[in-house]
């Protein structure tokens, strides 16, 4: 048996988040379901984290522990033989067989791009948020610092779940930025992230 880590990228639109729920299209089903198609075995695929209804990710790393003699270089070919076109996975390693992506991630960069225009563009629409409306990104970009370091962002957790052991994070890096005339961009570096933080 030895454990992989994989590094996936994914369009989130037509899924329910990361995590596997029944009867629903979840990014860690889908990967469990090219598994087994092209290894033969049934197995969970752990993620750094769960991810909300339609978000994507560039490069979000999972793992799983398998007895395929399949090389570890070759997962990305194996596996996306099998999976859709909206989830790809990029790379593979193989790690310690101790190795889960939730606990061992070392940080989190998550950005959030904004469009500020008058008329919407219909080929990045998936991917950029609207925001209707004058925005100062001096301000924002000025506000940004204070977030970076060590709080506790309780009062920005969503309240129906149950409470972590911790609420306290420490971001590394936050920005606000205006790389266009009409688009915004919010960069966000983190250890963990609360539940829709």
């Amino acid at each position: 048996m030895r454990r992989v880590r994989l590094i996936v990228a994914y369009d989130g639109t037509a899924c329910h988040g990361w995590q596997f729920q029944p009867g629903l299209r979840t990014v860690q089903g889908v990967l469990q379901e090219a598994v087994l198609g092209a290894l033969g075995e049934e197995l969970r695929v752990d993620g750094t984290s769960r991810t909300d209804a339609g978000v994507h990710a560039r490069g979000q790393a999972c793992a799983f522990t398998t007895a395929s003699p399949v090389p570890t270089d070759r997962f990305p070919l194996v596996l996306n033989n099998e999976l859709p076109a909206d989830i790809r996975v990029v790379a593979a390693v193989e790690e310690e067989d101790e190795f889960q992506p939730r606990f061992d991630s070392v940080g989190k960069y998550y950005h959030y791009p904004w469009f500020n225009g008058e008329i919407d563009d219909v080929f990045s629409c998936r991917y950029v948020s609207r925001v209707r409306g004058p925005v100062d990104v001096a301000a924002m970009s000025s506000a940004a610092g204070f977030f970076e370091g060590e709080h506790d962002f309780a009062c920005l957790q969503n309240s129906s779940e149950d409470t972590p052991v911790s609420t306290v994070r420490h971001l590394h890096h936050v920005s606000v930025g205006s790389p266009g005339d009409s688009l915004v961009r919010i960069q966000v570096v983190g250890n963990a992230f609360l539940y829709n933080l």
